[in-house]
């Protein structure tokens, strides 16, 4: 993964590599709100570099990877974030007070989770949410899915008020609804819209 910094003359202001020896797979970048970045993926690296970290050490083969670039490009907090299985980070959205929500999907059963609206894991895949303040912190991870194959978190949206609102795929038929405009599966494969 790289992330680079350009000035808007288009003067490069920073430009850095972010992984270790194996393959590490920067998919989403956000602004932090205050010149920096978040930037979120996959990593299969044993090495890649962690900074005030939740997670020091990868789970399994695979995991998210969540990090906070300042202004000046300096590394400010890089984390893993995953179980056994693989994990993978997809899209973020800024919390409004310099942290992150951030959404994938995992295959672990034992997916770090803390404050969660779903402990335990539904199916073969289920998207998770989790919430990073600004130095890193881990606030909250939740699962979030059913029974069903594909359960999946593919965009992010604050909601102006701290929290985040999740979109993604569901082929679960038992994927968790409250306050729902439609209860039931449509078909093969829902979208979903969650608000956290």
């Amino acid at each position: 993964t790289f992330a680079s910094h350009f000035s808007s003359s288009g003067t490069l202001l920073s430009s850095t590599y972010l992984g270790g020896q194996d393959s590490d797979d920067g998919r989403v970048i956000a602004g932090d709100g205050a010149g920096g970045v978040w930037v979120a993926g996959a990593t299969s690296s044993t090495d890649f570099p962690v900074l005030n970290a939740y997670q020091n050490s990868p789970g399994g083969s695979e995991d998210a990877f969540v990090a906070h670039l300042s202004s000046s490009g300096t590394l400010l907090s890089s984390t893993y974030l995953g179980g056994g299985d693989d994990d993978y980070g997809f899209a973020l959205a800024g919390d409004g007070a310099g942290g992150i929500w951030v959404t994938g999907w995992t295959y672990s059963y034992d997916f770090p989770v803390l404050n969660e609206y779903q402990t335990s894991h539904g199916g073969y895949d289920d998207a998770f949410v989790a919430h990073f303040s600004s130095s890193g912190t881990l606030l909250s991870s939740t699962y979030l899915g059913g029974g069903g194959y594909d359960d999946r978190g593919h965009a992010l949206a604050g909601d102006g008020a701290g929290g985040v609102w999740v979109m993604g795929r569901t082929q679960s038929t038992d994927f968790p609804v409250l306050n729902a405009y439609q209860n039931n599966s449509g078909g093969r494969a829902d979208t979903f819209a969650s608000h956290f």
